[in-house]
């Protein structure tokens, strides 16, 4: 069956009360969103906002044909990204069934280099991003990062505002870490390592980047990576 007929399937089930959506409230003019359809005079302006609403998730509905984020296993047919409180309950199984993977469009998005899903919001206290952004809006992978270094690079150097949470060997572009052990921040008294004050103690002819190869729950850990503004990388 096609994705297409499942979905519209799923929306005329609702409007015409055969299912009602696992999580979803119609909105009254003044009084927020409180309507859900339970007493006979608002039914009719339930149902039109619930059809609006739904039609919108498809045809806004994000697709990915595969993870980029690690520790992802890949789908048959592509990974779903919409808000599925407006579906019905358990269709996240029906379409996984289909062999589709489901994911919240608030918690993940696309890189715009491979399409491939990455995830936007934390899902435990030590995962690191995967991505980063480009020009304020463009979401690029890390492994389609790691395809163009130099622009990486350009985009890290001599910035106490950005760091590198992909674990790429900067040795390999002449870098040198600055700090012996790792900098510390976090809940704790004596976890007040700031970059911006360890940017004061570089030397002056030096570039500069950092590096988060640590996080959990209560600190994260980050070094200070130090290369010769003279230094040739070819």
């Amino acid at each position: 069956m096609k994705l297409e007929t499942i979905l519209n399937a799923a929306l005329n089930s609702m409007i015409h009360g055969h299912h009602t959506p696992f999580c979803y409230s119609a909105h009254v003019l003044g009084q927020g969103y409180v309507n859900k359809g339970e007493h006979e005079h608002e039914q009719a302006d339930y149902l039109r906002q619930l059809e609006r609403s739904v039609q919108g998730e498809i045809d806004n509905m994000g697709y990915s044909p595969d993870y980029a984020e690690p520790g992802y296993s890949s789908p048959k047919k592509g990974i779903l990204f919409a808000d599925w409180n407006k579906f019905p309950r358990n269709f996240d199984t029906l379409l996984e069934k289909a062999g589709y993977e489901i994911e919240w469009s608030d918690e993940w998005s696309q890189c715009q280099d491979c399409n491939r899903a990455v995830r936007i919001s934390p899902d435990s206290h030590g995962w690191k991003q995967y991505y980063v952004i480009y020009n304020d809006c463009e979401i690029i992978c890390a492994d389609c990062v790691k395809d163009d270094l130099d622009t990486y690079e350009e985009y890290l150097l001599n910035k106490h505002t950005k760091a590198d949470t992909f674990d790429i060997d900067w040795t390999a572009r002449g870098f040198t870490r600055f700090n012996a052990d790792s900098y510390e921040n976090g809940f704790h008294a004596h976890q007040t390592d700031n970059p911006k004050d360890i940017v004061k103690l570089l030397p002056k002819d030096c570039d500069y980047l950092f590096t988060i190869p640590d996080v959990s729950q209560f600190y994260i850990t980050f070094d200070c990576w130090i290369r010769s503004k003279n230094h040739e990388f070819n």
